[in-house]
């Protein structure tokens, strides 16, 4: 910068936006823009200066030559950086305590925002379930955030007897179930009376893929060959027994 002729009064202005060095011989104003902006998700707002050291909130300073021989007037701007988070959720989510579904908002540079989501159960035996339950985020960037939620259907299995429902032996199954998961379920005979009557399931093997909420119910029939097979032999028996008996008479 030029140099005028004494006494001297030299200007070191610092802002985001660069620095500027020069020689003042009459008041001068440097007046700081509130926000500043270069990017659309990133901007600068405007929290006060240092002159020499000494902090003020003013937006503007003015600055009045010295008649001393030299003076250096440093000033420093002071601005918060701030970044553009956006969170977008198709259910309700907790933001710093606040529920919402959608979040847009300049968050200053370092902070913590604290997501909380919980599981959404809906009265047609479907629930959704979020992609994180609780989440601390620190804003060091622009951030653009969807949640994501995994639909989970009922699912209910009853039998009379203990079935296999994923290696599982139970009677009655009853849970949340992750779509496209695989049941698989597996049911035995049931044998009674000695083995006489065979109780037969209406399915042996089954491997489901849920996509919807799903009640299978095992039911079970008796099979009574082998009773009668063992009825009609005994009944032989007695014939054949009978007419050996009538000959020796």
């Amino acid at each position: 910068p030029q140099i005028p002729v004494r006494p001297m009064t030299f200007v070191v202005d610092t802002c985001p936006m660069g620095t500027r060095e020069f020689y003042i011989t009459e008041p001068y104003t440097i007046g700081y823009p509130p926000v500043i902006q270069n990017e659309s998700s990133v901007r600068y707002v405007l929290e006060g200066y240092y002159l020499n050291n000494r902090y003020y909130t003013n937006s503007s300073v003015t600055i009045y030559p010295s008649q001393a021989w030299f003076t250096i007037y440093n000033v420093t701007a002071v601005y918060q950086p701030q970044y553009l988070v956006s969170i977008n959720s198709v259910f309700p989510i907790s933001i710093n305590g606040t529920e919402t579904t959608s979040f847009n908002n300049w968050v200053n540079a370092g902070s913590v925002l604290s997501i909380i989501a919980n599981n959404v159960t809906l009265s047609n035996e479907t629930m959704f379930v979020p992609a994180f339950y609780n989440e601390a985020l620190t804003v060091n960037n622009p951030i653009t955030l969807t949640i994501d939620w995994t639909p989970y259907y009922y699912v209910e299995v009853n039998s009379n007897y203990p079935v296999s429902v994923n290696g599982v032996t139970t009677a009655k199954y009853a849970g949340w179930v992750k779509v496209g998961s695989t049941l698989k379920i597996v049911a035995k005979p049931i044998s009674e009376l000695m083995g006489l009557v065979t109780l037969e399931p209406n399915a042996t093997s089954l491997a489901l893929t849920i996509n919807k909420p799903t009640t299978i119910t095992i039911t079970y029939t008796p099979n009574y060959t082998n009773l009668i097979i063992t009825i009609t032999v005994v009944l032989m028996l007695m014939f054949v027994f009978m007419i050996i008996r009538t000959k020796r008479h």
